[in-house]
């Protein structure tokens, strides 16, 4: 990628089934099988259903985090939100500098 082109952003989400929906949109773009993309993402059969099926079974933990992005050719960023930066400032007082360990 050159210096000057910016990535491709696939979604934008600020909670679990935000994200959800951003990797079905995904496996949907990119067409993907289910049990073919299980094996090669190196997750066991079946678990990319249990994952972001309609009614997901189980949760995307630490295990299975990584294998998931990679598989769909994703990497997270994390964008600051200026308002929310804003409310958190206005309602919290700063720590105490003489406090933190260096």
């Amino acid at each position: 990628m050159a210096d000057d082109e910016r990535p491709r952003v696939i979604a934008s989400f600020d909670s679990y089934e935000g994200m959800l929906e951003a990797l079905r949109t995904r496996v949907s773009e990119l067409q993907v099988q289910g049990a073919r993309f299980d094996s090669f993402a190196g997750l066991p059969d079946g678990y990319l259903s249990k994952l972001i099926g309609t009614r997901p079974v189980r949760r995307i933990g630490m295990t299975s985090f990584s294998p998931l992005m990679t598989a769909l050719g994703l990497r997270c960023l994390f964008v600051e939100d200026a308002q929310g930066t804003e409310r958190l400032k206005s309602r919290l007082t700063p720590r105490n500098s003489r406090y933190v360990r260096t």
